[in-house]
């Protein structure tokens, strides 16, 4: 059996059982008002801050040794590595453990499953989002006001140091890369060193381009004078009116030229200074010198680095800009008691029509006969 309902049919039948609808949504409302006192007010502190670029923790970029650009405000990875940070179990063991939440929301810290449920009750309060303006948002609810703020400052003071100390983790390694490579190159100049003036030694070579040069000159002195005498003193011979003093005069100092100039150029095995032997030197001590002056100013620059890592590493950057933080909650964030109130008298009030209806549609009906059948 069916029946139609038209708007005036249905105003009627909900006017009939009206006693129960509203019976049901009055006691839907005291009962979701006795409830809702029974739960208790938490209240939620948030503090918000940008993610510093990791420029900022980079020396050639504080020392101005870099030509790009300085960026100060992170990208988006630098975000999400923030808020993976964020969510570590470092920096929620720390806020539980310093906190002692455990004993605060009324968890046996001996039991089975202590610290399964610790962190369940800890994330169903604890919040990290980025927010429309790509800051980072913490917010912490707790019955207690102060201690819900001093959780969420703490909360962004352990997650500044949690990404600071990742960075400078990396900065150790790299001073101690460069400090190991500073010994290195050290110990090589002292090797280059000792090589050098071992070959100076061996072949009289002290300052290979002046004494180049000297040794040189010198020798191209000797041999032109040598030659002019000579000459000379073919042409004096042939002159019969010449003393025989002075041609022999002119033989000692062709002699002495010989001897110098044999001296000069190695003739002498036993001269300490010869050109012969300074250019046999020469070649490997201007190739040792190559090496020790690029090792020498490459050592510079790790030295420098080495230094402006190492007072990067002491200063105090941080990996946040502060936008605002946290301060003592006003208002309550739950339970919204008149939201439940409406909440549950309007299904009540559903409910109830419904109920109205089916029964008023359904009390013609033989149920036995329908069900003997």
């Amino acid at each position: 059996m069916t029946q139609q309902f038209n708007l005036i049919g249905i105003i009627q039948i909900l006017y009939r059982w009206r006693k129960m609808i509203l019976g049901l949504c009055f006691l839907a409302g005291i009962l979701s008002i006795g409830l809702s006192l029974l739960k208790k007010n938490y209240y939620k502190a948030y503090t918000s801050f940008y993610i510093a670029h990791q420029d900022l923790f980079k020396p050639e970029k504080l020392f101005g040794t870099s030509t790009g650009n300085m960026y100060y405000y992170g990208s988006s990875e630098d975000v999400d590595r923030i808020l993976s940070i964020a969510q570590s179990e470092d920096l929620k063991l720390h806020i539980i453990n310093k906190y002692n939440l455990f004993e605060h929301y009324d968890i046996d810290k001996d039991g089975k499953n202590a610290d399964k449920m610790i962190r369940k009750a800890f994330n169903k309060l604890y919040t990290v989002q980025k927010t429309k303006f790509d800051a980072v948002e913490i917010s912490i609810e707790d019955v207690d006001k102060e201690l819900a703020t001093q959780m969420t400052n703490e909360s962004r003071i352990k997650l500044d140091q949690l990404a600071t100390s990742i960075i400078k983790d990396r900065q150790s390694k790299m001073i101690q890369t460069f400090d190991e490579n500073i010994k290195l190159k050290k110990k090589n100049i002292k090797i280059l060193t000792d090589s050098i003036s071992m070959l100076r030694e061996k072949y009289g070579v002290f300052e290979s381009g002046v004494a180049g040069a000297g040794l040189s000159s010198l020798a191209a002195s000797v041999e032109s004078s040598l030659s002019r005498q000579k000459a000379r003193y073919n042409a004096l011979k042939q002159s019969p009116s010449i003393p025989q003093d002075t041609l022999i005069m002119i033989q000692a100092s062709i002699q002495g030229l010989q001897t110098e100039l044999d001296n000069l150029i190695g003739a002498d095995s036993k001269s300490k200074f010869n050109l012969n032997k300074f250019n046999k030197g020469k070649g490997q001590i201007d190739g040792l010198e190559e090496q020790f002056v690029a090792i020498n100013e490459q050592l510079g620059i790790d030295i420098t680095r080495l230094e402006q890592y190492e007072a990067t590493l002491r200063s105090n950057t941080s990996s946040l800009h502060l936008i605002e933080e946290a301060k003592v909650p006003v208002e309550k964030s739950r339970p919204k008691r008149s939201i439940i109130v409406l909440a549950s008298v309007f299904a009540a009030f559903i409910f109830s029509v419904l109920a109205a209806l089916f029964l008023e549609s359904t009390k013609n009906i033989n149920w036995k006969e329908i069900l003997n059948e």
